[in-house]
């Protein structure tokens, strides 16, 4: 079952998982979407309208949600070198558990 849900976690994040209730679930709902490549904090940012994704992130690894960091040089619109970091989830399953833990409409 784990090799199915990592070459398809995105169809199942769609199909199997609620909407996301509150900013922390949000973010791990993305995260879990893009299991296989990992996302950026750009993305999380836009797709989850929450400025402060690395707090969320640090949070969710304080909950026990092991997530790791992958530093991509580029180079920005100047031409100046820059780096931005990819988070990948790396136990699914867990993280699948906390999300429906977590996910709960406020009142």
């Amino acid at each position: 079952m784990e090799n199915k849900l990592k070459t398809s976690s995105f169809k199942f994040v769609n199909n199997m998982l609620d909407k996301p209730h509150n900013p922390t679930s949000a973010v791990l709902r993305e995260l879990l979407a893009f299991y296989n490549k990992g996302t950026s904090r750009r993305w999380l940012e836009q797709a989850t309208d929450i400025l402060n994704v690395p707090d969320v992130i640090m949070n969710l690894r304080r909950k026990g949600i092991e997530i790791s960091t992958t530093m991509v040089k580029s180079k920005n619109k100047f031409g100046r070198p820059v780096s931005y970091g990819i988070y990948h989830l790396l136990d699914f399953k867990i993280a699948v558990e906390y999300y429906k833990k977590i996910n709960k409409p406020y009142n």
